[in-house]
């Protein structure tokens, strides 16, 4: 649902044009508004004097996807969202979905090519790492869209790279107090290497598109949680 800026009504998507849904509140009518020519009111204008540097414009406007150009929810009810180096009302924002659907796009149709994984580590714009929260969930769905497109081949690299992401994510993200990234991790951890010993069983080669790396890394992780692990236990068992 959406308010058509003319009659100042909420209506269902079938009530505007394709190019009047997706545009910003003060500027959108309705198909109807449109057939009798009913105009957007003009908004009286509030003298800079009178407006507290502190305040917020009430017409402002709630950020837009710079995909979809939808400032709603998206299907699966995900919020726009930003966690990059991008500034200012409106720069950056976008629902994870469609950053998605839009990296999957980019790394499928240049699936051997140099960098083909930028997207779904950087942001296009300012070309800064995702942080947080934002840079895990975005990759836990490169994870999904490589489960996707090689469903038949579960040993394949691009599956483990994309595993690799999340947890290289979840290491950066990782407080020392935060239990559940450390399960994360050692679980995403795990199951590399797990996949790893059944390609040697299989007789698959490691060594192929720096592999080798991967494995290591993941041991590394493991290593490190392990540590971590160790010396959580040794403080609590510490006599006061």
């Amino acid at each position: 649902m959406k308010e058509c800026a003319a009659c100042n009504t909420e209506l269902s998507q079938d009530k505007f044009s394709k190019k009047q849904w997706k545009l910003k509140q003060h500027e959108r009518r309705c198909k109807e508004c449109i057939d009798t020519n009913r105009e957007v009111p003009q908004k009286q204008h509030t003298p800079t004097s009178l407006v507290k540097s502190n305040t917020t414009v009430n017409d402002e406007e709630a950020p837009s996807c710079y995909i979809c150009l939808d400032d709603e929810p998206d299907e699966s009810g995900g919020e726009v969202r930003r966690d990059c180096s991008c500034r200012g009302p409106s720069a950056g924002f976008v629902h994870l979905s469609c950053l998605a659907k839009y990296a999957e796009e980019k790394y499928m149709s240049n699936p051997k090519g140099k960098g083909r994984d930028l997207l779904w580590k950087h942001c296009p714009t300012c070309k800064h790492e995702y942080q947080s929260e934002f840079a895990v969930d975005l990759a836990k769905l490169f994870v999904t869209c490589m489960e996707r497109r090689f469903k038949s081949q579960p040993l394949h690299i691009n599956i483990i790279r994309a595993k690799i992401t999340v947890l290289e994510t979840l290491m950066v993200k990782m407080d020392t107090d935060d239990k559940e990234s450390k399960g994360e991790a050692k679980q995403f951890a795990n199951d590399i290497l797990r996949k790893f010993r059944r390609m040697k069983l299989k007789g698959i080669s490691t060594t192929v598109n720096g592999a080798y790396v991967f494995e290591s890394y993941s041991y590394e992780c493991l290593g490190n949680l392990c540590q971590l692990e160790a010396a959580e236990v040794s403080l609590n068992s510490s006599p006061v």
